[in-house]
């Protein structure tokens, strides 16, 4: 998706999300219309994390010096922590990965 589909779905998510708070209260929306109202919010979600990642990531180069030391992030399994990358490495790697996590509430 290009920036300004990925704007557009945020922008519309939102935009139902107001109008849902104009008609009635958020704990008619948590309690009535919990099931829609968490689908709403895992989609605002979504849609926040991906625009947000491609205004971050959008152009992003690694210089070819780097790619030697550059290896693939994996999470550390018990206590076996040296095999951790520096902390600019695992931002790098970070958008081919999990989404970021969304509140729960």
């Amino acid at each position: 998706m290009e920036r300004d589909e990925l704007r557009t779905t945020l922008v519309n998510h939102l935009e139902t999300l107001r109008r849902n708070l104009q008609v009635v209260s958020m704990e008619v929306l948590k309690t009535k219309y919990k099931k829609p109202f968490d689908v709403l919010r895992q989609d605002i979600c979504k849609a926040a994390t991906a625009y947000t990642r491609f205004l971050v990531f959008d152009g992003m180069r690694i210089k070819h010096k780097y790619f030697d030391e550059a290896v693939p992030y994996s999470k550390p399994s018990g206590s076996n922590r040296s095999q951790m990358l520096p902390s600019s490495v695992r931002i790098l790697t970070r958008s081919n990965h999990s989404p970021l996590p969304c509140a729960k509430r």
